[in-house]
């Protein structure tokens, strides 16, 4: 008499079980147990989208976080947002923060942050324009300690829904101390409070700087005296002039070779054109052999009747100054 075989058994068995769970559950991703979809009306390509309460990024789950802070040095704040429409009738998402140099030295925003904005958990891109749009180009200017500059940021994004979150670090995205915040793209409130630049009559970090000094295998030396003058817009400038001595064995550019910032209230000033250039004012990225020396004159565009400071540096880390005091 043949014996019954084990094999058919198990069979039997394990079709009787998998019959058993067959309309109760689905096995989801990653063998979890999932409902059933239930259709509650309308079209099944037609999702809706419900927007929930925003939540901090999950990459920022146990971060120091604030709508202001200190990051590093610096101290950031938050300062609104708004829709910006452009000339085109293009919309964009312009963001508002404001960044006090707390540290020793002069340095820009864009140096010393990285400042993003994220919908639906995407990235958002910088949007571009021609247009003017308020505080732009503000985040690459040079700020001295203990001065606060406002600067803007805009993006391309969806109006329609998805609430956008801002979130500022370090510069080089480290995300152990952030500044974020969120928006409902439906209630932007605006940039927040008035700004303006302080006045800072007392400026005084080119008092300790030589006036002239050899440097990078040049010769530099400012001038004493200064003239104003306007620009093309008629907005009312500044001409300073040095005296560039190539002292090395090889031809010697003072733009590229050289940094030359000129600050006022604290702030660096826009190098402008003037209405009525003088030959001077074009030898700056001009080449000079050894031995050879040329005056060159930079013109910026003042903001207020502050004093202005001049300040040169090269690449060996020298640098020379001098502070200008306008008339009034």
């Amino acid at each position: 008499m043949k014996r019954q075989t084990p094999g058919l058994i198990v069979c039997l068995v394990l079709l009787i079980f998998l019959f058993g769970l067959s309309g109760c559950s689905t096995i989801g991703p990653a063998g979890k147990e999932t409902a059933e979809p239930v259709q509650t009306g309308g079209h099944p390509e037609s999702p809706v989208i419900i927007d929930t309460e925003p939540t901090p990024d999950p990459s920022l789950q146990g971060k120091t976080i604030s709508e202001d802070g200190a990051i590093g040095n610096w101290l950031v704040v938050i300062a609104g947002a708004q829709k910006f429409e452009f000339s085109d009738g293009k919309t964009a998402l312009l963001i508002f923060y404001d960044f006090t140099n707390n540290s020793t030295e002069s340095i820009s925003p864009f140096l010393a942050l990285n400042v993003s904005a994220y919908q639906r958990g995407e990235k958002l891109g910088s949007a571009h324009t021609f247009d003017y749009v308020p505080y732009q180009g503000n985040s690459g200017s040079h700020v001295r300690p203990g001065t606060t500059i406002r600067c803007s940021a805009i993006y391309q994004y969806n109006e329609e829904s998805g609430d956008v979150s801002i979130q500022i670090c370090d510069w080089t995205g480290d995300t152990s101390v952030v500044v974020y915040k969120n928006y409902c793209v439906k209630e932007l409130p605006g940039e927040i409070g008035t700004y303006e630049i302080a006045a800072v009559e007392a400026a005084n970090f080119t008092d300790s700087l030589p006036r002239e000094a050899e440097m990078d295998g040049c010769y530099l030396s400012i001038h004493t005296e200064a003239s104003e003058t306007t620009d093309c817009d008629g907005s009312d400038c500044l001409r300073i002039s040095i005296d560039f001595s190539n002292k090395g064995d090889s031809d010697k550019n003072f733009s590229e070779d050289f940094t030359t910032i000129a600050y006022q209230d604290g702030i660096e000033l826009e190098k402008a054109f003037a209405s009525e250039s003088v030959p001077e004012d074009h030898n700056s990225w001009a080449d000079i052999q050894p031995g050879s020396t040329l005056t060159l004159s930079m013109v910026f565009e003042l903001r207020s009747s502050s004093p202005v400071e001049i300040e040169i540096s090269g690449e060996d880390g020298t640098k020379i100054g001098t502070k200008y005091i306008l008339q009034q």
